[in-house]
């Protein structure tokens, strides 16, 4: 179990430094109307300086909450499940056990992406639900509109990571 108090280990501090890059990264690379906050409430202010009206409030709210869960809640819970899974494992005493056992780490690290694909399903799946007022945000050149292809990419990001640093501390 991880505890507050505990040193990390290697594996640890090799996961979260990776981790909060590239959940850096990832952020950076949503949408830039995603978090509407301030349009709520006030409206979005023009480049002439008007104040255009806030209309799909509803679906801003609920865009809000989606992107939430899927954006915060979802990864802190995988940080905590990864942290913890790694506060039980020992570093392979080979040096290409060592080498995999950082591949893993990498590959659980990567788990981010995952979470950008989970979002892009929900876009291609219920863009009309959440999502109405930012569409033209979206390139059309970029967004595929396969949703199952982007629930086989979160797939891939999310679930060989752990198998991996699994497998690895069990046989090295």
């Amino acid at each position: 179990m991880l505890l507050i108090g505990d040193p990390l280990n290697t594996g640890q501090e090799l996961f979260l430094v990776t981790y909060s890059i590239l959940y850096g990264v990832m952020l950076q690379s949503l949408p830039p109307a995603l978090w509407p906050l301030v349009a709520i409430f006030k409206g979005r202010i023009k480049r002439d300086g008007s104040i255009e009206e806030t209309v799909y409030i509803e679906v801003k709210k609920r865009r809000i909450a989606i992107c939430f869960f899927i954006f915060n809640f979802i990864p802190a819970v995988y940080l905590w499940a990864i942290m913890t899974m790694l506060s039980n494992l020992v570093l392979p005493r080979t040096w290409w056990g060592q080498f995999f056992f950082i591949i893993g780490i990498s590959w659980c690290s990567l788990g981010v992406f995952g979470f950008y694909r989970i979002f892009y399903i929900m876009v291609v799946k219920f863009w009309n639900y959440f999502l109405k007022d930012i569409i033209t945000y979206f390139d059309d050149t970029k967004l595929s509109y396969y949703a199952e292809g982007h629930a086989i990419w979160a797939i891939i990001y999310l679930a060989p990571g752990p198998f991996i640093l699994r497998f690895i501390t069990s046989f090295f």
